[in-house]
């Protein structure tokens, strides 16, 4: 009977090691795994003066050094649940592997637009794949219409919608950076690359914590007056953090100062 029961408790320690292997290997990640550290302070540098200048500069967009693409023609446009109807409640930007899957996405995505762009040219990179399309009588109305590749970014929330959470919102998931091995260049190069249609970026740090990749990013965000009255410039902090093993991706945003600008 001591046999038995001894048996028996293997067996049942042996089934609980499958099933948790199981379940890591089918994706369902045991969150235990993601513990946070906490994020290193880094204190804003610029000075009052160098925000507004920074904010009303039509020529700044990024600090030396800050991820970009030369050369391009037209406007990114990063497919969703929305733009294809595949998911009308929330927004979400598309992934696959699957160029004619990408492609097919992408030929939806145009046929419910209100504006119908012919299809020019196809690209793909280690990031996306891309569909070069341009509106029939405004040969200057391009639109680069792309689809994340599996293979490098899930994401789980719109890159686009982010600015629009709520202010009390902390440690918001925005997917997982399936690029191995993941470094504290790869991290960085990710971050500004998932950024890349931001502008006014103001000050940037990348750090390194015991389990994540910390990057700071401070911002300026000009409010303009209504008729009469005085601007407002408002800088904001955002930490985008990398999880070193399992490439799960959050920030955080927090509110620093309101400079008054022009007064009209």
């Amino acid at each position: 009977m001591q046999f038995q029961r001894t048996n028996m408790k293997k067996h049942q320690i042996l089934f609980l090691i499958i099933f948790l292997w199981s379940c890591k290997k089918d994706g369902e990640n045991i969150k235990e795994i993601v513990t946070y550290d906490e994020p290193i302070k880094v204190e804003l540098f610029a000075s009052d003066k160098e925000i507004l200048n920074n904010a009303y500069d039509s020529t700044y967009s990024f600090p030396k050094g800050y991820y970009r693409e030369n050369n391009l023609e037209g406007f990114i446009y990063y497919e969703n649940t929305i733009s294809t109807r595949t998911n009308e409640k929330v927004t979400i930007q598309l992934h696959t592997n699957d160029k004619n899957q990408a492609k097919a996405w992408s030929e939806l995505s145009n046929k419910l637009s209100s504006q119908y762009r012919e299809l020019l040219q196809e690209r793909e990179t280690e990031k996306y794949f891309e569909f070069k399309r341009v509106e029939l009588n405004n040969p200057r109305g391009i639109l680069l219409s792309r689809v994340h590749k599996s293979s490098y970014f899930v994401p789980t929330i719109d890159a686009n919608t982010i600015n629009y959470l709520s202010d009390e919102q902390t440690k918001v998931g925005i997917g997982i950076l399936n690029q191995r091995p993941i470094s504290i260049e790869t991290s960085k190069h990710f971050i500004e690359y998932y950024l890349s249609n931001w502008s006014k970026v103001l000050e940037t740090k990348m750090l390194e914590l015991p389990n994540w990749y910390q990057y700071n990013i401070k911002v300026t965000e000009l409010v303009k007056a209504d008729l009469r009255g005085c601007d407002k410039v408002k800088v904001w902090e955002y930490n985008y953090f990398v999880h070193k093993r399992t490439g799960d991706v959050y920030y955080d945003r927090t509110f620093i100062k309101e400079l008054e600008g022009k007064c009209w």
